[in-house]
């Protein structure tokens, strides 16, 4: 077994990183709140209808568009999102499921990879394989069909 070499706590200037060495640039108040203001808001470029407010809808469709994350569309990606909106790119979305009670008929889930409401669950049988014992038919399909069969064989 071999004794433990004793580890040194000093802290050296080497170990210390440049950036937090540097002195921190001096903001004015009212920055700072400006800042904290307009930081909950998306850009106008979200605003396909141009009336000046970026709807739920208009942010999460430019959302969609902002290729590279910065949170505003440029040019080009504005052209794409206001083409797709023409074509009815917004119809392939469920909107309104916030607003609505939480009423059984309204349900929509994801199934296995399947979009289904409440009262179709048809899909999702789609996404499951066919099995080969699913093909036969039972001998016996109700309780009384049992009750029958039964009474017959102790006869």
């Amino acid at each position: 077994c071999q004794a433990k070499t004793p580890v040194s706590h000093s802290i050296t200037a080497q170990d210390i990183p440049e950036s937090w060495l540097r002195e921190m640039p001096q903001i004015a108040r009212s920055e700072i709140l400006k800042a904290k203001r307009t930081a909950g808001f998306p850009d106008l470029t979200y605003d396909f209808d141009n009336d000046g407010v970026v709807s739920p809808r208009e942010y999460v469709v430019g959302r969609r568009f902002d290729k590279n994350g910065d949170g505003r569309l440029e040019a080009g990606e504005r052209k794409e999102a206001l083409r797709a909106l023409e074509e009815g790119y917004e119809e392939s979305f469920v909107w309104g499921l916030d607003k609505s009670k939480p009423v059984k008929e309204r349900r929509v889930l994801q199934v296995r990879g399947k979009v289904v409401d409440g009262d179709d669950f048809l899909p999702v049988s789609e996404s499951y394989p066919r099995l080969l014992l699913s093909r036969n038919q039972p001998l016996i399909t109700s309780l009384s069909e049992l009750k029958i069969k039964r009474r017959k064989e102790i006869r």
